[in-house]
């Protein structure tokens, strides 16, 4: 999948993207039209959340509500630092100050653990309706 932004009115590109990768986020978070407009350049399965069902979710479930909010704070942190570092604006490195706590790598592990059990799951969905 591309990436790609408009700019004094033609387009950029600005990122590659692969299987797993999440989208709309900011959108979803600050309530402003996408700031990117991503193409596929093959035949892709999109996984999309309704933005009234996770609203709803948020709002029933606070422990979840904090750990969505934290994953989604720390995936765009992440984001911006390769950006930055990309566009030679930020460090080539991350300090050792900076390094990430145990208990937040092992949070960080299980939520990955829980997207793959996911995509998967969603895979042989498609896969069944697909074979029927």
């Amino acid at each position: 999948m591309i990436v790609s932004v408009n700019v004094l009115g033609s387009s950029k590109e600005v990122a590659s993207l692969s299987s797993g990768e999440v989208l709309g986020e900011m959108s979803f978070i600050d309530g402003y039209p996408p700031s990117a407009t991503i193409e596929t350049l093959e035949d892709s399965v999109v996984l999309s959340l309704s933005r009234l069902a996770l609203t709803e979710r948020l709002h029933q479930d606070i422990g979840f509500a904090s750990r969505f909010y934290r994953a989604i704070a720390l995936f765009l942190s992440s984001r911006l630092r390769v950006t930055l570092t990309e566009l030679n604006l930020g460090q080539e490195s991350v300090s050792p100050d900076l390094e990430l706590s145990p208990v937040l790598l092992e949070e960080i592990s299980l939520a990955q653990a829980r997207f793959d059990w996911l995509l998967r799951r969603a895979k042989n969905t498609i896969h069944a309706s697909q074979s029927s």
